[in-house]
């Protein structure tokens, strides 16, 4: 896990936001059932209904973090940097609707955390009631945008599925694309 300093925030306001999103973010992974399903991957999505998000023009990215739960050492990260696409497509779908990225002085903050358990069991009954289990590795992204000003959260989503393992970089990219599209799905 790493955090992302950026100028003119003060340390205290990185912290109490870093918890926040931690916090927010474990819930997240660890209780959420999609409400929406697209075959393996589960998308839910919240917005502040406080907040109109036209009114947010302006963005930072603040902090990025990882869980990792593989009590066999089976998942390695392929040849590719999972933050880098992370932070593009979110860029992305945030330029798409408006918003700019700046370094200085954002009305909201973006920041994501990503969980992989490659330990996931999953109970399978039978027609004839029995029981079987089975391995089944899972993972899950949450992006959450954070007010720069009261450090409330105003908007995030989460995705969890199965973990696909052995596919190319190719078909890596392209899931995680398909899944950070859905996950904005809605937002103006």
């Amino acid at each position: 896990m790493y955090i992302l300093i950026l100028k003119g925030t003060s340390m205290s306001k990185v912290t109490k936001i870093f918890a926040i999103a931690s916090m927010i973010a474990s819930l997240m992974i660890l209780g959420f059932t999609g409400c929406t399903s697209t075959k393996d991957i589960n998308v839910e999505q919240a917005t502040s209904k406080k907040v109109d998000m036209k009114g947010y023009k302006t963005y930072a990215p603040l902090l990025a973090g990882g869980m990792l739960i593989d009590s066999k050492g089976t998942w390695v990260p392929r040849n590719m940097d999972l933050d880098a696409e992370i932070q593009y497509m979110t860029k992305k779908e945030l330029d798409k609707r408006g918003k700019k990225q700046v370094l200085t002085n954002p009305d909201f903050y973006v920041t994501y955390v990503v969980g992989v358990d490659m330990d996931t069991v999953e109970e399978k009954v039978s027609k004839k009631d029995q029981v079987t289990l089975s391995n089944i590795p899972s993972a899950a992204l949450a992006l959450i945008f954070i007010d720069a000003q009261t450090n409330e959260v105003i908007w995030m989503a989460e995705a969890d599925g199965e973990l696909k393992q052995n596919l190319s970089d190719k078909k890596v990219k392209q899931r995680l694309d398909r899944t950070i599209k859905k996950m904005f799905r809605g937002l103006r």
